[in-house]
């Protein structure tokens, strides 16, 4: 098939039969619409160089449908029985097309539900519905670049048909959001396709040699946030062969009779915040080439179990008792203290095992620190009734909720324990949360004179706050004295050094007052004092 117009020009007689019926074979229509044909009757329906055409709500059985050099065009909403051929094959720099929400059963043997290749760009595959009997794949594409494939539901019926297959110089497609439920493979990306993503895909393999994800010769590929489960005794949920510089992040692995990862021959590749659920985690066929395990210590959200930080992989097993279930972890980081050698699947010391060292698995002994006891918790004023503090660290601003009208704090703030860094203090006369949250808003406001002239302030004196006051960039010192807030009033410093020795804070509101510091950095704390 070619690119001109002459190269499609062909007439079918009524001889030309697919299947013993006739062939429907359309040439050169654009911008037409099929809405609800039966096409039925056809032993195999084409459209040849043809654009912007619309096919929706109609029936095709035995060769299914055939679209070459056909563009920019809609196939939605068909119901597409197939036992002769492929559900929908495109052929031919087939670009800008959307096939979505059909419902396809292919029942030849070696036929796809849908079967794109020879230059396709720019086509969007969605929610479609793919039942494979005895044919080969649900979707796949080839010499691809572009394409998306994503929210299908596809279900395959014997061991030797794969869910999606994307192959043959096909780069950065988008595998997204796929259910593959089947007895063969889930997805495969095979011989030099680079620079896909393959996120956010339901994964289930129950046949005997059935893979979660394959990658054969490929190179450069996402492979992020999928659910994976295998259970044939010799299938893996992620098998790798000589393929390099992948990337495989927040996927849930479950392999139940057989390995999380095979690897064969394969180099670079980077695993890190998986959880890996297996009898037997990782197994190389060949040599045992370096690749990486973990990322650096960051913040990050944990593929399973509580933790801020992120770095290694989550070893476990059916049983709950591998390697991140039972290894020491001494100071409840989140982190097992030993790193966990995937060659020999034990906790190590040292360096060396060919690279493939997790050196940051995660445990599941993380726990938040409990402050010290003079910086948070249940601490009571001079009456002796009890204000709280909350604290928390990751930029989170810091709360005193004072439950009564009258009390005297004492604080400062340190960064890195280094007193008088830039904050932002804020003390209120509200009664209720929304109030606070809706005067947080202040830090956008641009300060008036007016605004400025009402927070004229003597240090060791008294201070009596009726309105809003606003100071910015400045270093304050209150040391002692009284601040009174009334209802509706509000002290705010941004950008500004606060410090203050004892300073009794009160407010006419009977309800309570809040005093909001907030802070950037992680290093921040809260010191109270007295």
């Amino acid at each position: 098939m070619g690119s001109y117009s002459d190269q499609y020009n062909h007439i079918f007689g009524q001889d030309n039969l697919a299947g013993g019926k006739p062939v429907n074979y359309t040439y050169n229509v654009d911008d037409v619409i099929y809405d609800g044909v039966d096409f039925t009757e056809f032993g195999l329906v084409i459209f040849a160089y043809s654009r912007n055409i619309t096919i929706r709500n109609s029936n095709f059985s035995n060769g299914g449908l055939s679209l070459f050099f056909v563009n920019e065009s809609e196939i939605s909403n068909n119901f597409i029985n197939t036992s002769n051929g492929h559900g929908i094959y495109l052929s031919g720099k087939i670009k800008y097309n959307n096939i979505s929400n059909n419902d396809i059963t292919v029942s030849k043997f070696n036929s796809d539900g849908i079967q794109s290749g020879h230059g396709c760009n720019f086509n969007l595959y969605s929610y479609n519905k793919i039942l494979v009997n005895d044919g080969k794949n649900g979707i796949f594409i080839d010499t691809c670049i572009n394409d998306t494939i994503s929210h299908n539901t596809i279900t395959t019926t014997d061991d030797n048909h794969r869910g999606i297959y994307v192959g043959f110089y096909a780069d950065d497609n988008n595998v997204l959001n796929n259910i593959v439920n089947g007895t063969g493979d889930g997805i495969d990306l095979v011989i030099s396709s680079d620079y896909n993503n393959i996120s956010n895909n339901d994964i289930t393999s129950t046949g005997s040699d059935g893979e979660g994800v394959y990658l054969y010769q490929c190179y450069f590929n996402s492979i992020l946030n999928n659910t994976i489960k295998t259970s044939g005794n010799t299938g893996s949920g992620l098998r790798v062969q000589n393929s390099h510089n992948n990337t495989f992040k927040n996927n849930g692995v479950t392999s139940i009779n057989s390995y999380s990862i095979l690897l064969d021959e394969s180099i670079s590749n980077n695993f890190y915040n998986n959880l890996f659920n297996s009898t037997s985690q990782v197994s190389w066929d060949s040599a045992k080439f370096n690749n990486s395990w973990n990322t650096t210590n960051q913040t990050g959200t944990r593929i399973y179990k509580g933790g801020t930080n992120i770095g290694g992989n989550y070893w476990t097993n059916p049983s709950n008792n591998g390697y991140s279930d039972t290894c020491t972890d001494s100071d409840s980081d989140g982190f097992c203290d030993t790193a966990f050698n995937t060659s020999s699947g034990n906790g190590i010391t040292g360096t060396g095992f060919w690279g493939n060292i997790d050196y940051l698995p995660l445990s599941d002994e993380f726990s938040e620190p409990s402050p010290p006891s003079d910086k948070g918790g249940l601490i009571p004023n001079s009456s002796g009734n009890p204000f709280y503090l909350d604290i928390s660290v990751n930029g989170n601003p810091a709360n005193i909720y004072l439950e009564n009208n009258h009390t005297i704090v004492y604080f400062k703030v340190y960064a890195n324990g280094t007193e008088n860094t830039f904050y932002n203090f804020f003390a209120y006369a509200n009664s209720t949360d929304e109030t606070l949250s809706s005067r947080t808003g202040y830090l956008q406001v641009n300060i008036t004179e007016e605004e400025a002239d009402s927070c004229t302030y003597t240090k060791n004196s008294n201070w009596v706050i009726t309105d809003e006051c606003i100071k910015t960039d400045e270093y304050v010192d209150l040391g002692t004295g009284n601040m009174s807030i009334g209802t509706g009033g509000s002290v705010i410093f941004v950008n500004s050094n606060i410090t203050m020795s004892r300073y009794n804070i009160s407010t006419t509101d009977t309800n309570k007052i809040v005093i909001n510091i907030s802070w950037s950095s992680n290093d921040y704390f809260l010191n109270i004092t007295g």
